[in-house]
């Protein structure tokens, strides 16, 4: 491997995602808001990796992650899932773009 090769998915740290509508209809909130900026690409969700632990946990670039989404995982897959679920059910679903 040379010096200048990017590294893989796999070795990422951190994953970047947005939040796209899952159709015209305005996302569902418990308390009937929710940051456009998520769905608008302002504001975006991350897993992110802890070197320490090894644990794989939810952040936003700009406000504080829903008490649902503040658990630890062992995989990003396992934390993408969670997010998945999360969020389908208030009418969005987390897009990887990073």
């Amino acid at each position: 491997m040379g010096s200048n090769t990017t590294p893989t998915k796999m070795a990422k740290t951190d994953r970047v995602f947005i939040l796209d509508l899952i159709d015209d209809t305005l996302p569902k909130t418990a308390t009937g808001i929710t940051d456009s900026r998520l769905f608008k690409g302002g504001n975006k969700l991350h897993v992110v990796k802890d070197p320490e632990t090894n644990f794989w946990s939810f952040s936003y670039e700009e406000g504080l992650v829903p008490t649902d989404l503040r658990c630890r995982f062992t995989s990003p897959k396992l934390a993408i899932r969670h997010a998945e679920l999360y969020y389908k059910n208030r009418n969005l679903v987390p897009k990887e773009i990073d």
